[in-house]
């Protein structure tokens, strides 16, 4: 009995992943913003993986900053958890390679 667990979900790393891209990407502001600021950085960085490890950085810092104070509880618990559990990298590499396809 194998004790690996397959955590991915709709073809991302796990739900956290996919429901912040799906919250990112469904937004047409966010969307916009995000999109504009991938293309940004893939023209400042030396190579993709660069602007995408950057991008990553703005975009946990971003949402990280957009948390809602939270008393101590279960409740913020549970969201900082699941915020840590985002790949933000992964997401920053689909809005990189988005931008070098335009």
């Amino acid at each position: 009995m194998s004790t690996a667990t397959d955590t991915r979900y709709n073809g991302w790393k796990n739900y956290e992943t996919w429901a912040a891209n799906l919250w990112i990407s469904n937004d047409e502001g966010s969307e916009r913003y995000w999109a504009n600021a991938a293309a940004e950085t893939l023209e400042d960085e030396d190579s993709a993986e660069d602007a995408a490890y950057t991008l990553s950085k703005s975009l946990e810092n971003a949402h990280l900053e957009e948390m809602p104070e939270l008393p101590s509880s279960l409740y913020s618990d549970l969201l900082t958890s699941a915020l840590q559990a985002v790949d933000w990298y992964e997401i920053a590499e689909h809005m990189i390679a988005d931008a070098n396809d335009r």
